[in-house]
């Protein structure tokens, strides 16, 4: 992997919420995110063969960026099926 983008409004909100809720339940849901992330790198690397060029972190969610070369056609459907780009 060679890039990782984390917005400032990212950061902002992760405080807000810190304020609000306590850095515990962040913890624990930044921690399951995390998780939830490494399953589908685990997917994309080990199972397809794709290599992830970054990952990009926002309020919205999580994006791997993945080199689309290295994946077979069969690779790429399998992929679009989870819901990835």
């Amino acid at each position: 992997m060679t890039g990782f983008g984390f917005p400032a409004a990212s950061g902002l909100l992760a405080a807000w919420f810190t304020l609000v809720n306590g850095w515990q339940l962040l913890a624990v849901i930044l921690s399951a995110a995390a998780l939830h992330e490494l399953g589908h790198l685990l997917v994309l690397c080990g199972l397809l063969g794709a290599r992830v060029r970054e990952l990009r972190v926002s309020v919205f969610g999580a994006e791997l960026m993945t080199s689309a070369a290295r994946l077979s056609y069969p690779g790429r459907s399998r992929r679009c099926w989870r819901g990835q780009q």
